[in-house]
């Protein structure tokens, strides 16, 4: 009794790709916000740094990390606060030691500052200043200009599956269209030996 033979996973692939052969291979253009699922045609490098501006990662005071060295819950340092940056507002001010900025999570941080204490540990004084109950770090809470992506860097590359981290750095650059494959479309119908050519004789 001769048993049926099947085909693995990868050479039923290898049928495939054989039988449809590159000439059926198809790229089209597309919105990027349409491209869930699809796969890149091409490779896709970024145009700018992301973020192209330090940035704060929490809400609350953008500081010299020294002015709050020694700060705690029973020894506050007192700061001026001299500006208050809004969301997706430019930073005019420029932070010098002794003074601070309010600055909401994502905002733009100023020149001279180079950490940010979150505002749960910081406390109105008088209308102008804060008392601060911890101390920070340089370069804490701060996201770096590029620190998501570099200008010139491979952002996503060819034959990649797009996901939605991967449709958000697209946008977040800028990027509105997208090259991907045209899916193909195949038909298979399932048959036995019972099927055979006019004229042929069973065995």
């Amino acid at each position: 009794m001769e048993l049926l033979k099947v085909d693995t996973l990868e050479e039923a692939r290898e049928k495939l790709l054989e039988s449809i052969g590159k000439e059926w291979i198809r790229t089209m253009e597309i919105p990027v916000e349409e491209a869930l699922g699809r796969v890149l045609a091409e490779d896709v490098i970024g145009i700018m740094d992301i973020p192209d501006f330090r940035r704060s990662m929490v809400d609350g005071y953008a500081v010299c990390a020294k002015d709050t060295m020694g700060a705690g819950d029973s020894i506050p340092v007192f700061l001026e606060v001299i500006d208050e940056i809004a969301m997706g507002k430019e930073a005019l001010c420029v932070i010098k030691p002794g003074t601070c900025a309010y600055v909401p999570t994502g905002g733009m941080i100023p020149d001279g500052a180079d950490s940010c204490v979150m505002i749960e540990y910081c406390e109105s004084f008088d209308a102008n200043h804060i008392a601060v109950y911890q101390a920070t770090a340089e370069g804490r809470h701060v996201v770096e200009i590029g620190e998501d992506s570099k200008k010139g860097s491979l952002l996503c590359k060819k034959g990649e599956k797009l996901r939605a981290q991967e449709i958000g750095a697209l946008s977040a650059e800028g990027i509105t269209t997208v090259k991907v494959y045209e899916p193909v479309s195949i038909t298979i119908i399932s048959t036995g030996d019972e099927l055979r050519a006019p004229g042929t004789v069973r065995r």
